[in-house]
């Protein structure tokens, strides 16, 4: 996952602080890369570890293939090309995962586009994919492949903004307390949607309670930044995010029951494929799916409810 983000010594100072003063007031890096399979020169390497790997065993390699800026975690580590005397720029960071999140964080504040952020404890990526795909009848969209949506993968997404996108959807997951807080955080998105809550990573969010907390705090970055929170009404846990609930913010509502915001109605052809129906204030439309049964259906239908909050025109959904 590649990427051309620049940042220059001025940029530097504001996402790494007093640690990147040393650099040399020239120093301009194109893009960030946690991987030297894919490392392009000009790329800053970050070296990230994990429970079976250490960024820092490829810092030669990363030297070699032209990297700016080296960002390691270990005072000790040897930051010299093997080939020659001569040395590559360096940063001592605390905490790689977290400065990479820094610069995705400092990256994505560039861009004053939609950002929709889709969460929830099952069917994030087929809705992230389906509401992109809507999206791009409209927008040149930038969203998150497959399902990176961890804390490495979300920043990487990030960085791939460019000039080109006019909207963004990005798939955030959590496996832990507190990781939906710091994605939203990052993400800093317009728009949210939890798919739904249900059992999710109990080893550590404990019961559907915690699974509710973790993942709601997407909605309450909405909340706090003025942002538009979408409440998937046939859910028992997020229907009471809905008008006049738990959400005093700016709040859609979608699903299948009559009170909800966007409420078509859902037939079945031959092949078991949706075919939405809706009629919304001067919006009329029908709708054909390609994939079959009802979680598809409830895909498109909050697919729909996004386009719609964006002044799609019904030629556009469909």
């Amino acid at each position: 996952m590649t990427n051309t983000a620049s940042f220059t010594y001025d940029d530097l100072q504001q996402i790494a602080g007093e640690a990147a003063a040393h650099l040399p007031k020239d120093l301009v890096v194109r893009g960030i890369s946690t991987d030297t399979r894919t490392l392009e020169p000009g790329n800053a390497f970050i070296a990230l570890r994990g429970e079976q790997f250490d960024g820092h065993d490829h810092i030669p390699t990363a030297i070699e293939r032209g990297a700016s800026l080296i960002v390691h975690s270990r005072p000790s580590s040897v930051v010299r090309r093997p080939s020659s005397e001569a040395t590559c720029c360096s940063l001592l960071a605390a905490d790689g995962l977290k400065i990479l999140g820094s610069f995705a964080w400092f990256h994505r504040r560039r861009f004053h586009i939609p950002v929709i952020t889709v969460a929830g404890s099952a069917g994030k990526t087929s809705t992230k994919d389906l509401t992109a795909h809507v999206l791009s009848e409209r927008f040149k969209v930038l969203k998150t492949q497959a399902n990176y949506n961890n804390q490495i993968g979300t920043p990487l997404t990030l960085l791939q903004l460019s000039a080109e996108h006019e909207a963004a959807v990005i798939e955030i997951g959590t496996n832990e307390p507190g990781e939906i807080e710091l994605l939203s955080a990052m993400v800093q998105p317009t728009h949210g949607v939890i798919t739904s809550l249900g059992k999710e990573h109990l080893e550590k969010l404990i019961d559907l309670d915690g699974v509710e907390r973790e993942e709601t705090a997407l909605f309450d970055y909405l909340h706090d930044h003025g942002g538009l929170s979408f409440v998937n009404m046939d859910d028992v846990r997020l229907r009471k995010y809905g008008h006049g609930g738990r959400l005093a913010g700016r709040v859609i509502t979608f699903g299948m029951e009559n009170l909800a915001d966007i409420h078509p109605r859902i037939s079945f052809d031959d092949e078991l494929r949706p075919v939405l129906h809706l009629v919304k204030d001067e919006l009329t439309m029908r709708a054909e799916m390609k994939t079959t049964g009802v979680a598809s259906a409830m895909n498109g239908v909050c697919a729909m409810a996004i386009a719609w909050s964006l002044n799609m025109s019904a030629k556009e959904i469909r």
